[in-house]
C-alpha cells in the first residue's frame, strides 16, 4: 500500500486512486487531491478517475481531466473515450458523442465495438432504427464513415427488430465498400428473410456467401434452397 520515495512513504498509486474514487459521489474534481498527496498523475491514475467520474455521471469532470491529459501529453486511449461516450449516451447528449468521435479521429484513436454499441443502443431506443439510419447517413456526409464493426452491429439490431429489408441491404453495401458481414449475421438475415417469405433476397444472400467461400447454415435458408 505504500511506496518509498527518498526518506518518506506515500500511498501507492492504485490503492490511493481507488480511495479517491470512493469519495467521488460527493466531491468535485480530485486531481488536485492526488497531486497534493504526491501520487503520480499518470495514464493509469487518469483511467481510474475517468471511470469513476463517468460511473457517477460526472462527465464534465471527466472531460476536464481528459483536457488536462492532453495538456500534459498523456495518451487518451479508446477505453477512456468509450467511457465518456457511454456516459453521454446515458445522458442523451448525442451531440457530445459525435464531437468525441471526431476528436478520436483527429487524435488517431480507432473506435471499436465498445465505442459504437452505446451509440446504436441509444439511437434505436430513443429515435427508432429508421431515424437512426438517417443520422448515420448524415454523419457519413460529415466524414464519419461506417466500419465493419458498426455495420455488424446495425445488422444485428435490425434483425432483432424484425427489419428484414434493412438488414439485407447492409451486407450489399458492405460488399461495395470491401467489408464482409460475419457468417453468423448472414445466417441471421437469411432466417429472417425466409420467415418473411422473401426467398429471392435469401437466395441472393446465399450466392454472396458462396462467392466468398462461406457455407450458409442450411436451417437458416431452408425455404430459399428447397
Amino acid at each position: 500500500m505504500l511506496e518509498k520515495r527518498t526518506n518518506l512513504f506515500y500511498p501507492a498509486t492504485r490503492p490511493y486512486t481507488w480511495l479517491a474514487l470512493a469519495y467521488l459521489p460527493g466531491c468535485g474534481p480530485i486531481k488536485g487531491t492526488v497531486t497534493t498527496a504526491r501520487v503520480d498523475f499518470n495514464v493509469e491514475t487518469s483511467k481510474f478517475l475517468i471511470h469513476g467520474y463517468t460511473s457517477y455521471g460526472k462527465i464534465e469532470d471527466a472531460e476536464r481531466l481528459v483536457m488536462e491529459m492532453h495538456g500534459e501529453a498523456l495518451q487518451v486511449d479508446a477505453y477512456m473515450f468509450n467511457l465518456m461516450i457511454n456516459g453521454y449516451c446515458k445522458l442523451g447528449s448525442i451531440e457530445n458523442v459525435l464531437l468525441l468521435l471526431i476528436r478520436m479521429s483527429n487524435r488517431g484513436v480507432k473506435p471499436n465495438a465498445d465505442t459504437y454499441w452505446p451509440i446504436i443502443n441509444w439511437y434505436s431506443k430513443v429515435v427508432g432504427m429508421e431515424m437512426m439510419m438517417k443520422y448515420v447517413k448524415t454523419d457519413a456526409k460529415d466524414g464519419i464513415e461506417l466500419d465493419k464493426v458498426m455495420y455488424d452491429m446495425l445488422i444485428n439490431r435490425f434483425c432483432q427488430n424484425g427489419m428484414a429489408d434493412e438488414a439485407f441491404e447492409l451486407p450489399i453495401e458492405m460488399e461495395r465498400k470491401g467489408f464482409h458481414a460475419d457468417v453468423s449475421l448472414c445466417n441471421q438475415i437469411g432466417e429472417l428473410l425466409c420467415e418473411t417469405n422473401q426467398t429471392e433476397k435469401a437466395k441472393m444472400l446465399v450466392n454472396i456467401m458462396i462467392k466468398r467461400g462461406k457455407c450458409p447454415k442450411t436451417v437458416s435458408f431452408t425455404s430459399a434452397i428447397s
